[in-house]
């Protein structure tokens, strides 16, 4: 099973020697490295080459991923022959417009038994439209998630409005359709604002989203407290599972609790997916 991650730490691919070793010992749960737009142009190449010269003979405590150029940029293939045969969790890659372009992407990273899984990131309107030929092309694919700035540049919305809301619903609905892992929420760029990294990062778990790009250090804590199960909602959801199953063996579907709550399948299937998202294995659901 893949790991459940709260916060993925963005490393630019151009300074990995002042910032990589201190983003592997961060609290981040994973680092991004970046290739994509917080690279300039002339120096895509530059910043690939160190990727694989730092990454190809070395072993990292934490899962690494590396951003990618999109298709349309003609430089994701460039970049997915580079970085395949490196000992990558995966790839994410920007601004997917196609079904086809995921296909490619899997073809390429097989070619090379690439052992690592393939991220999407969703980031314009055509993109929505097409979310769910695009997030069920390949089995590589393992999560998806909203390039919120980009999308509101091209459709042309503020942040706050509902139409990334209901890009995010789609963004949702699309991601449990294919039975792939929780999206993951776009960084935020207040790096000072820890209530608005705070207020929005609840929001988008209660849409259904789990865990968050950083783009600074600061933002790391924040978004793992919020990401984090506590104790006492792992105990309850434990205690739901006994009592539906000791329910289940009596052939009844409901039972209610010591503090008279109704307890049925509904709940039950709430109380395993806290169990998923705080990683603790549930006996008979593998």
């Amino acid at each position: 099973m893949q790991p459940i991650l709260r916060s993925y730490l963005y490393c630019s691919g151009t300074r990995l020697e002042q910032h990589f070793d201190k983003a592997i010992h961060s609290n981040a749960d994973a680092v991004i490295i970046e290739l994509e737009d917080g690279i300039a142009h002339n120096k895509k190449s530059t910043a690939r080459h160190a990727v694989v010269e730092r990454l190809e003979n070395i072993s990292v405590a934490k899962p690494v991923f590396v951003r990618i150029n999109s298709f349309d940029s003609g430089l994701a293939i460039d970049d997915l022959e580079a970085l395949a045969s490196l000992p990558l969790t995966g790839i994410r890659i920007a601004k997917v417009s196609c079904a086809e372009e995921v296909k490619r992407a899997a073809h390429i990273l097989r070619k090379y038994q690439f052992k690592g899984n393939i991220q999407l990131m969703i980031e314009s309107a055509c993109a929505l439209s097409n979310i769910n030929d695009i997030v069920q092309a390949d089995p590589m694919v393992s999560l998806v998630t909203l390039g919120e700035a980009d999308f509101c540049a091209d459709v042309f919305c503020d942040m706050d409005s509902r139409v990334i809301d209901y890009a995010r619903s789609q963004v949702v609905i699309a991601s449990r359709t294919a039975d792939l892992l929780p999206p993951v929420l776009s960084g935020s760029r207040f790096i000072n604002d820890d209530d608005f990294v705070t207020k929005t990062s609840l929001h988008a778990k209660n849409m259904g989203f789990w865990g968050r790009t950083c783009i600074h250090p600061s933002q790391i804590d924040i978004v793992n407290k919020v990401f984090t199960i506590s104790s006492e909602e792992i105990e309850y959801a434990q205690h739901v599972i006994k009592l539906m199953n000791e329910a289940f063996l009596q052939g009844q579907t409901t039972v209610v609790d010591g503090d008279n709550n109704y307890i049925n399948i509904w709940t039950k299937r709430r109380a395993e997916r806290i169990l998923f998202l705080a990683g603790i294995h549930i006996r008979g659901k593998e």
